[in-house]
């Protein structure tokens, strides 16, 4: 199959549905994966910077279900590592930009616990406060059928789920998305700080982290 045929034969496949034959199938497959390559790789030559938090479940206790943390102010201790590598990140450049944070709306009351709980987080506590200076803590909602931006940060967190590795994880990976997870590996940021509960050497900080305690 030419580079030339692609898109008619993935286009066709879409059209017939459950009549679309092997090839068609299989060009829309591969449309898919041309897709998010280039999708990261225009993130990529546009100076874009990845920030996620994994937590990996089977070295990790249990985390508690939506129906615990109901009405609670407890913030995630993902969140919590997300906005500290994105405060880093935006008092490492030196300049007077504000970091925005941007949800993927999915369920109102979700949104509002999480809102409440940043609110909280941003107000009442002394890392939140510090880190206010430089991150907006109002976040804006969105969807992400309508919202390009997201769209990307879906596909990054599938990917990263599927393939990103490290430390003590041993779950099963897809090693066809080796080359997606090197595209987002590449835009990681590396901040460096002395944590006093590490050491009192600086610490290298990545904005990948991994939750496995």
């Amino acid at each position: 199959m030419s580079n030339e045929e692609l898109p008619d034969l993935a286009q066709n496949c879409l059209r017939n549905g459950e009549n679309a034959n092997r090839l068609q199938l299989t060009a829309l497959a591969q449309a898919k994966i041309l897709y998010a390559n280039q999708a990261l790789q225009a993130c990529s030559d546009a100076g874009g910077k990845i920030f996620a938090s994994i937590i990996d479940f089977e070295n990790i206790s249990q985390q508690p279900k939506f129906s615990d943390v109901n009405g609670s102010n407890f913030l995630r201790k993902e969140y919590s590592y997300l906005f500290e590598r994105f405060y880093y990140y935006l008092e490492d450049l030196g300049s007077n930009d504000m970091g925005v944070i941007v949800f993927d709306e999915l369920d109102k009351i979700k949104s509002h616990l999480l809102l409440s709980q940043m609110t909280e987080y941003f107000i009442n506590t002394r890392k939140g406060r510090e880190r206010s200076s430089l991150i907006i803590p109002e976040p804006f909602f969105v969807h992400s059928d309508l919202t390009l931006g997201v769209q990307i940060v879906d596909l990054a967190a599938y990917v990263l789920n599927w393939r990103f590795r490290t430390g003590k994880m041993i779950k099963a990976s897809r090693a066809e998305l080796q080359p997606q997870v090197n595209l987002l590996c590449n835009m990681r940021v590396k901040s460096t700080r002395i944590i006093s509960s590490i050491g009192i050497d600086p610490a290298d900080i990545w904005s990948i982290s991994l939750i496995d305690h």
